[in-house]
């Protein structure tokens, strides 16, 4: 727990099957003890783990069957802003590693800037950002979006979120790869767990299929299924981009 009381920050963490690795397993403990050094409250939404609510001390468990990101992350906003009535949230996922003073330096950034109405994490070490692997929201532009769209089990959540906000233009400032909000992240920790057990081609697929019927865009696969974000062709075949 924090001992500075100048700043509140709910985090909530998502995580699915971290039994079936162990590495993983591992992380999520790190996530979550390095978590709690600088939250107010710790929030897990463990999908599909079969280990025992006592397993991790000192944080809040909800124990789902979802198998769908998107519903993970819902469950966390639902009791942020709707049963917790809070203005902000941080969502991180289990393989993400807050950097020292983390969120007390992002809590000041946005006392400092308060049209933020949301912000992604920065990526310490030299390899690709994930936006929505670490990211704070505030309520008024949750109500403003709405809730991630579960019909996007693994894939895209993130990419639809953003056509959503580039659609709706929210009266207030996205902000991407925030300095202030550094992390480390161990990339696609989960999506390399879901190809080893085999769910990430069936999940791709459909997950491919509704990307095309919402928004009619294709992901062009430049690296095999474990690089396949932020590079779309619409239906024209002109090259699509996610910038904000």
């Amino acid at each position: 727990m924090v001992g500075n009381e100048e700043y509140v920050m709910f985090v909530g963490i998502t995580s699915y099957k971290i039994h079936e690795d162990e590495k993983l397993l591992n992380l999520t403990k790190r996530c979550i003890n390095v978590t709690n050094r600088q939250s107010s409250m710790t929030l897990v939404v463990d999908d599909s783990s079969k280990i025992p609510n006592d397993f991790f001390k000192n944080v809040h468990i909800a124990n789902v069957s979802f198998k769908n990101v998107a519903k993970s992350l819902n469950l966390i906003l639902e009791i942020a802003f709707e049963w917790m009535d809070l203005d902000s949230c941080v969502i991180i996922n289990n393989d993400v590693i807050l950097q020292p003073l983390c969120l007390e330096r992002l809590s000041s950034y946005v006392k400092e800037n308060p049209r933020l109405l949301f912000i992604s994490a920065k990526e310490v070490c030299e390899h690709k950002n994930f936006p929505f692997s670490a990211f704070y929201m505030k309520k008024s532009l949750y109500e403003h979006i709405g809730k991630f769209d579960e019909g996007f089990s693994f894939s895209y959540v993130d990419t639809d979120y953003v056509l959503r906000m580039k659609e709706k233009r929210p009266k207030g400032a996205i902000l991407f790869n925030c300095g202030e909000f550094p992390i480390h992240h161990e990339t696609s920790s989960t999506t390399k767990l879901i190809q080893k057990n085999g769910e990430l081609d069936e999940r791709n697929r459909k997950d491919d299929l509704y990307l095309l019927e919402k928004w009619g865009l294709e992901p062009i696969i430049s690296d095999g299924n474990l690089h396949r974000k932020g590079y779309f062709v619409d239906k024209s075949g002109n090259e699509f981009s996610l910038k904000f």
